[in-house]
């Protein structure tokens, strides 16, 4: 006989679909996507809807039963899998069944149902994450529009669980405010036109050529965190496509600034700089564009919008947590990844749309007008992050920040474009790839800015605003007018090394080079470097051939999906 839903049974119900859509938006305002207040509204009004419809309609006992929001949480997750995921669709088939056999088991007529109703959909949510997160961990290709594989299924849902909202301790509001915001392939000749460069450097110091200390992310941003070269943190390549991260050993920039009171957070994008590799450590809050995996609800579906690597979306995650903060006593890092190959803002009629730096690197024969199209729609890129670098600059001048506390702005590398006969990063020592730009703002900047700074100067500057030893050199007092600053490695071909100072650069070149080992290049009659002399002994030359490789270390975890479709790995 058919039997309406009891009030208990009506409770119970209604108990499953709320807790099965509370803890979906819980795990999904993780990700570096957020879905739209619009979508948030729908999920919440569609868990009503079903939750009325299965009252009203329900008769039998297994309609009845306030275990069904998790069957379809699970059944829901094996279709949006699909074919390809069919080892997954069938385990939460299986899970699905095995939800139903416990409904019609247990029973919604007794006092433990809504109880039951609320852990089975709470744990059906977490299940259908980690199908998901597992699927995508097993993807041979990574989607930009959502779908970018972890490496990690079981890491990153511990993560998620942990609860969006981790990291909101505040630090001590007496202590000045630290922003840094670093732009991934940002050439120096096109940041000292950028907008928010100039706000930057007009509120304090900057040295339009600072010195990376490599030509590519891993090590160039460790140097950062570190300040230290790449000898002395580790992070580096090793031949036959083997990556070592950040010697656990080596102190952090994070980690100086948490233990001296401050609340840390990270918003950042290149695969280069996850967790995996060392850069979490000392953050509160880090949250990677891969690792922060953008969440599906079960009726709303992907979050709306830009990609989780777009400026505008870091952006607004970093203004996110700095508007909960108090005037002082937070560190904030901003990594944005936009001027890097793929141009997701190209005009998706020019070969710019579709090209990767792996394309660039195996030699793809390029007409004079597709080198063009690149070329603008870098331009275009580098646009895009200095608007929204801008916005994040409103905000801290409506904060304060700028009279409190310090912002630095830089850039791990360049990117060449044919300066020099090649293309993109990580094979060069040239100054279009290992020059970069630098401006703090920040009271007391009472230096010029003579010299070369380098990026292992960072730490030692933010560390000496924040009250503590530099152990370095301190930006703000300026950089000694005979400093020769260094560099180490490459990520393809051979493994350069080089030095310069205000006046030229020595690049000694790595096997196999079919020149000269060694070339110098005079600054002032030639800053673009087109003419290589003969290298003169003195303090570059020596800087130049002293330059130490990393020791061998543990071989570390890389995201190799996402790799690949930055065009890094084939």
């Amino acid at each position: 006989m058919s039997v309406a839903p009891t009030t208990r049974e009506s409770a119970a119900i209604l108990t499953g679909w709320s807790a099965l859509v509370v803890c979906e938006l819980w795990l999904a305002a993780g990700g570096m996507v957020r879905h739209a207040w619009s979508q948030v509204g729908f999920e919440l009004l569609g868990a009503f809807v079903l939750a009325g419809a299965q009252i009203r309609l329900a008769r039998t006992p297994a309609q009845r039963s306030p275990l069904l929001p998790a069957v379809l949480a699970l059944a829901g997750t094996a279709v949006v899998l699909g074919p390809d995921g069919a080892i997954h669709a069938g385990l939460a088939a299986v899970g699905a069944v095995g939800v139903a056999v416990a409904a019609v088991r247990f029973g919604s007529r007794r006092a433990i149902g809504p109880i039951l109703a609320g852990f089975a959909s709470v744990a059906a949510a977490v299940g259908a994450r980690w199908l998901l997160l597992a699927h995508a961990s097993s993807l041979e290709t990574a989607h930009l529009q959502g779908a970018v594989a972890v490496s990690d299924a079981e890491t990153r849902l511990v993560a998620d669980l942990a609860g969006p909202f981790r990291g909101g301790g505040q630090g001590d509001a007496a202590l000045p405010p630290i922003v840094l915001v670093t732009i991934d392939t940002l050439r120096a000749d096109h940041a000292v036109r950028m907008d928010s460069y100039r706000r930057v450097a007009a509120r304090g110091i900057a040295w339009p050529a600072a010195a990376s200390t490599s030509s590519w992310t891993l090590p160039a941003m460790a140097s950062v965190m570190t300040g230290q070269m790449p000898a002395g943190h580790g992070a580096d390549a090793r031949p036959g496509g083997v990556y070592q991260g950040i010697d656990p050993d080596a102190a952090m920039l994070a980690e100086d600034l948490r233990a001296r009171g401050y609340a840390t957070a990270a918003f950042v994008t290149n695969p280069w700089l996850e967790s995996t590799l060392g850069f979490a450590r000392g953050f509160d809050l880090f949250v990677h564009a891969n690792e922060a995996f953008p969440g599906r609800l079960l009726l709303a579906g992907m979050p709306q919008g830009p990609v989780p690597i777009d400026a505008q979306v870091v952006v607004d995650r970093a203004l996110g947590w700095i508007g909960d903060q108090p005037s002082g006593g937070w560190f904030v890092w901003i990594h944005l990844l936009d001027p890097h190959m793929p141009y997701l803002n190209a005009d998706p009629e020019s070969i710019a749309a579709t090209i990767v730096d792996g394309d660039l690197r195996s030699g793809r024969l390029l007409t004079e007008a597709h080198r063009d199209e690149i070329k603008a729609a870098y331009a275009n890129e580098v646009a895009h992050a200095d608007l929204h670098v801008g916005r994040l600059l409103d905000a801290l001048e409506a904060k304060g920040v700028f009279e409190r506390g310090a912002v630095l702005m830089t850039a791990d590398h360049g990117e060449e474009f044919w300066d020099h006969g090649g293309a993109e990063h990580g094979h060069s020592h040239h100054s279009e790839v290992t020059d970069v730009a630098l401006a703090l703002a920040a009271p007391a900047c009472a230096g010029e800015a003579g010299g070369v700074a380098s990026l292992v100067d960072v730490r030692p500057t933010l560390r000496a605003i924040a009250g503590l030893d530099p152990g370095g050199i301190d930006l703000r007092a300026g950089v000694p007018a005979d400093r020769v600053a260094t560099a180490w490695g490459n990520n393809y071909f051979r493994l350069d090394r080089s030095a310069r100072d205000v006046s030229g650069r020595v690049i000694v070149y790595g096997a196999p080079w079919g020149g000269a080992p060694v070339a110098a290049f005079d600054h002032v009659r030639d800053r673009e470097e087109l003419m290589p002399q003969p290298a003169i002994d003195g303090p570059v030359l020596r800087a130049a051939v002293a330059v130490q490789a990393p020791e061998e270390g543990t071989e570390a975890a890389i995201n190799v999906e996402a790799l690949r479709a930055l065009g890094y790995v084939k």
